[in-house]
């Protein structure tokens, strides 16, 4: 069976977004490793190393939030996979019932009644509400830390850039 278009342009975009994930928390992830080693104990006060630290500590904020997004859209996808399955088991059972195609159990072996059909493909209708609810919370999570990733991470260079000017301005 062929794939429309449709299917292959969400596959080829859900790649890239996935990518961009792994390569922002990556840059991340660099960053810290990179300026961890650099830093310089000092006393908290005003002063640039403070603000070192600071930048230090929103960069590992990104991080935390880069990895969440990851962790977040791994789990978008596990909940897509269980709402078409039970779409798929609802219309299949629709369509046997349809076609007065009998249906033996699995575990008894016997034929199950249309009436048990129509209570299964009502189990799946409402487990497909149950599961879209959560992919809807979960999506909604997933925007919230891709947004607090990017503003940690745009929040956490800015802070460091000015920390290095004011550090070469003392």
């Amino acid at each position: 069976m062929a794939e429309n278009g449709s299917v292959r342009a969400y596959e080829a975009w859900r790649d890239a977004a996935q990518r961009f994930d792994y390569f922002t928390t990556g840059i991340s992830t660099a960053v810290l490793g990179y300026l961890v080693p650099q830093l310089q104990p000092a006393r908290i006060g005003c002063s640039p190393e403070t603000l070192e630290l600071l930048a230090l500590l929103v960069l590992v904020g990104s991080v935390f939030a880069g990895f969440k997004r990851i962790e977040g859209s791994v789990h978008l996808l596990r909940l897509g996979h269980s709402r078409l399955a039970h779409v798929e088991n609802a219309n299949a059972l629709t369509a046997a019932v349809g076609e007065q195609v009998p249906l033996y159990s699995r575990e008894t072996g016997k034929l199950v009644a249309s009436e048990k059909i129509m209570e299964m493909v009502n189990a799946h209708g409402e487990l497909v509400g149950t599961v879209k609810n959560l992919e809807t919370k979960v999506s909604n999570r997933v925007r919230l830390w891709y947004s607090a990733r990017y503003y940690l991470l745009i929040g956490g260079f800015l802070l460091l850039l000015a920390a290095r000017v004011w550090k070469g301005y003392l």
